[in-house]
């Protein structure tokens, strides 16, 4: 695992140690740090699953937020 600096959000979340740094580093290396491309992956992975309610709340953050 890369010593990476963390983001703001995931450095100030309550997940663990090890969570945090693999979340960085796939939201740095995979998608460049964007954090809209991070929950548009998301939201079409939970789509694909069947994750209907899940991804309706992710779209629906995005829209929101964005």
């Amino acid at each position: 695992m890369s010593n990476m600096k963390l983001d703001q959000m995931i450095e100030s979340s309550l997940l663990p140690e090890k969570s945090k740094q693999i979340l960085n580093e796939v939201l740095m290396v995979e998608f460049g740090g964007d954090w809209n491309l991070l929950l548009k992956d998301m939201e079409c992975e939970a789509a694909k699953n069947e994750e209907y309610e899940v991804a309706a709340e992710i779209r629906d953050y995005l829209i929101k937020y964005n």
